[in-house]
């Protein structure tokens, strides 16, 4: 799978107490993939693994634009099914690695961010709507 965004957001609209804050309008242009190999016994071959790299500039502004770049990794690791009656449960542990450089040598500010995340995303039966007759 393979996905396409463009993201603008309108900073230069930004007002505190009617005064304009030295803000500018940003954007940024993301391309990204995900690969899952097909079903299998291997624990591995059922994990979703993904990348992304996206290019842009950052709503701060300095003395000029500040270009963003950016790469992230993820893996979306299945959680075990300890359930028989639910063989469609599909609780998984998203994990992910990003790395943004922003600025250059041309501007006053440059920073190197690298940011962990992890997040679940959980599909199991205590979720369902029960029904009673």
């Amino acid at each position: 799978m393979v996905g396409v965004d463009f993201v603008q957001n309108n900073w230069s609209e930004y007002r505190f107490y009617g005064t304009p804050d030295s803000v500018q309008d940003a954007w940024q242009f993301r391309v990204g993939g995900q690969i899952k190999a097909r079903t299998k016994k291997n624990y591995f071959s059922n994990v979703t693994y993904r990348a992304e790299i996206f290019i842009g500039r950052d709503y701060v502004h300095v003395v000029d634009q500040l270009p963003l770049l950016g790469l992230s990794f993820g893996m979306g690791l299945p959680l075990p099914n300890y359930n028989s009656l639910a063989r469609t449960q599909a609780s998984v542990l998203n994990l992910t690695f990003e790395y943004v450089k922003r600025g250059n040598n041309q501007n006053l500010l440059k920073d190197n961010i690298f940011r962990i995340s992890a997040g679940l995303s959980f599909s199991d039966l205590w979720f369902n709507k029960r029904k009673y007759e």
